[in-house]
């Protein structure tokens, strides 16, 4: 059975990454430098609530994933390629979220979604959204006239 749950900024928190911590740090902190003509949307430019909207409209109607093959070809998809999730130290490290209470460390737990045209995270302190950028590719932004 296909998997209905959407991947938005509003349930990825109710929706187990599909990799690691540290690969979660890593796609995260690389993306902007791996993808650098992506559309980057964030508090500089947005408020948070129209990131998020945007993101939703991103996740729910305007994502897509690359089929492989000789001549790739993309399809529509709620379903993201990964979700990640890692818990950001104040210092910009990342660290474990499911840790044993002794071993606890304070941070602010960054989680998203990557497809091929694009991706989004949100950043969580105390279960309040206080960050959140979507990165989507130009052909996305013209087609779909995002701002």
């Amino acid at each position: 059975m296909a998997d209905l749950t959407l991947h938005t900024p509003e349930t990825i928190s109710s929706i187990e990454a599909t990799i690691s911590e540290d690969s979660s740090y890593y796609i995260h902190q690389n993306y902007e430098v791996s993808f650098p003509f992506n559309i980057k949307y964030d508090q500089t430019s947005h408020t948070l609530e129209q990131i998020i909207y945007l993101s939703n409209q991103f996740s729910v109607f305007h994502s897509k994933i690359r089929l492989g093959g000789e001549t790739p070809q993309s399809i529509s998809s709620r379903v993201p390629i990964d979700v990640f999730r890692y818990k950001r130290l104040e210092d910009g490290s990342w660290y474990s979220v499911k840790t044993a209470p002794s071993k606890h460390k304070d941070g602010d737990i960054v989680e998203g979604a990557l497809w091929s045209n694009g991706m989004f995270y949100i950043v969580k302190k105390d279960n309040t959204i206080i960050e959140a950028a979507l990165y989507i590719d130009q052909y996305t932004k013209d087609y779909y006239k995002y701002p």
